[in-house]
């Protein structure tokens, strides 16, 4: 399989690099066992499969999304498996 260099400005939008409060993000605070951290922060979203992922988080590398004011990084997913059933609310 061939892969292509994307330019990093191509492809990361500047909503990744734009702080959002957690109340326009809908999100609440995380309790950690030293701080709480609150709801609000820079939000990427990791969509499509494995390599589209791999290389989405490249990019935000480069781009300096995480450095050295970083205090930390949370990862939120949903799984979905349709042997459950599970009724819709």
């Amino acid at each position: 399989m061939e892969r292509v260099c994307v330019c990093v400005s191509q492809v990361v939008s500047p909503y990744e690099y734009t702080y959002r409060r957690g109340v326009d993000i809908d999100s609440y605070p995380v309790y950690g066992e030293l701080h709480v951290y609150g709801g609000g922060g820079y939000v990427a979203e990791l969509r499509g499969d494995r390599a589209a992922i791999y290389d989405k988080i490249a990019q935000l590398k480069a781009g300096g999304w995480i450095d050295k004011y970083t205090r930390a990084v949370f990862l939120e997913l949903a799984v979905y498996n349709p042997n459950v059933c599970i009724p819709y609310l």
